[in-house]
């Protein structure tokens, strides 16, 4: 579910003393884990994955990572 994965990105967050950051999409990340979490509506249902990020798109995946990931469910 969204949201058990978005409090994990919390928990970890806390517990691993580490920065929490939304995307200009609002999706949760973890940029020293290298995780984002994806999150698209579908109708009444959410659509979650994430999207693990190479070392030197960590700190800036808005302007690193290719536009069509940011795209990628948008034809849902």
């Amino acid at each position: 579910m969204p949201s058990e994965l978005e409090q994990w990105f919390v928990d970890q967050s806390d517990a691993r003393k580490i920065e929490l950051r939304f995307t200009a999409n609002g999706d949760p990340a973890l940029p020293d884990l290298g995780l984002v979490m994806r999150v698209q509506r579908a109708g009444d249902v959410l659509l979650t994955r994430l999207l693990i990020l190479s070392h030197e798109w960590r700190m800036s995946p808005d302007d690193c990572v290719p536009e069509s990931e940011w795209h990628t469910w948008d034809s849902f």
